[in-house]
Parts: structure tokens; C-alpha cells; sequence
């Protein structure tokens, strides 16, 4: 559609809800951001409506073609199909963030959360919603929110444990703070939890 007509398709979103984490990680590109920098839900559902519903309307009306292949494909119009919610690397802890999952809920959306924690006050049901979310794991002197500074004492919802519909994996950043202990911990934590993945790479 877009070589042939010049008009491309956000079907693939990342949605950066604020700025705000409580870990100092030496690596961090959003530490020296503003952590005011926030949206609101109006704004964060407007993001979504225009490209899931207006997008899906002027693809029928504009694009008849390639719109009904697309759907003969996939069983939708062409419109956003998939976002993920990140930002400050712990996006759960925006203050609309139940409410705004709960609301997208009800499209025909795929979810992916990028978090490196879960923060108690959230519903565990809440992340019952996402197609997969990663679990970003810090390291342990930079997060106040790890008990004893071990990640894998760390609080984790019960609804993303040995979920088969739910992918589930860990993120892991190589530096001076690795050791062969933390990496024994992070494959017997995948086990205990049903998780199903490690990405990891160097600073």
C-alpha cells in the first residue's frame, strides 16, 4: 500500500506513558529526563482512538482494496493491531495505568508491557490484558524495590506466573555488577516462574 500509493499504516505502536522509575541504573537513558513529563488518559485514549478507529475508518473509506485484503488476512481493518506501554521503565506506575488497560481492554489490540516492576497497589488482574510483558531486571544495588537487593525476591503478580497465553520473559543488561551467582538466580527464577525468555546484552 505504501509503495504503491504513499500512504503508510501505524499498526505497530510503543506508547511512552511518563517518565518516572525508582531505580538509578548506570546505563539509563530516561534517567535525566523530566519526570513530570506525563500524559493524561484523555490524551493517552485520543493516541489510541485516532489510530485504531479514525485509522481504520479512512483505510475503508480511501484504501477499499488493500483494506479488504488486509482483512481477508488478518479479520480487521487496516488500523493498530498491537501497542506497548513503556516509559521511565516502569509505566504500571503512571496513575491511569489501570484504568487505561482496562479501557483497551476492549479493542482488538495486542498488549506488551516493558516494566522492571510491579508496584502492589495495581490489581493483579490487570495484567491478565497483555499479550506478553518483559520484565527489565536492574541491577540489584541500583533498586530500592528489591527485597534484600536480590531481583528475584522481588514482588511479581500471580496472573503472569506459568501462564501459557501470556508470553513472559526477562531482560538482562552484562556489566562490572555480573556475576555467575545472578545468572544462576535469573535461570532458576525463569524455572520457578514459568517464564519462558532472557534477552540480554552488554553496556
Amino acid at each position: 500500500k505504501f509503495r504503491e500509493t504513499g500512504y503508510g499504516s501505524i499498526i505497530r505502536a510503543t506508547m511512552t506513558l511518563h517518565q518516572v522509575c525508582g531505580s538509578s541504573c548506570p546505563y539509563c537513558s530516561t534517567i535525566l529526563r523530566n519526570r513530570t513529563d506525563s500524559i493524561s488518559l484523555e490524551e493517552a485514549k485520543a493516541f489510541v482512538t485516532r489510530l485504531y478507529e479514525r485509522q481504520a475508518e479512512f483505510n475503508r473509506d480511501r484504501f477499499q482494496a488493500y483494506n479488504k485484503s488486509y482483512k481477508d488476512a488478518t479479520g480487521s481493518d487496516i488500523c493498530l493491531r498491537g501497542l506497548i506501554l513503556s516509559g521511565g521503565r516502569q509505566p504500571n506506575l503512571w496513575p491511569h495505568f489501570t484504568k487505561f488497560v482496562d479501557w483497551l481492554a476492549g479493542k482488538d489490540i495486542d498488549l506488551g508491557l516493558i516494566t522492571n516492576g510491579f508496584p502492589k497497589n495495581v490489581p493483579e488482574g490487570v495484567y491478565s490484558h497483555f499479550k506478553w510483558i518483559r520484565v527489565s531486571i536492574t541491577p540489584e544495588e541500583a533498586s530500592p524495590h528489591y527485597p534484600n537487593r536480590r531481583f528475584d525476591h522481588q514482588y511479581l503478580p500471580e496472573t503472569i506466573k506459568h501462564r501459557p497465553d501470556i508470553t513472559v520473559g526477562y531482560s538482562y543488561v552484562f556489566g562490572p555488577w555480573t556475576d555467575d551467582g545472578i545468572i544462576r538466580r535469573i535461570d532458576q527464577s525463569m524455572d520457578a516462574n514459568g517464564f519462558r525468555y532472557c534477552r540480554t546484552f552488554g553496556h
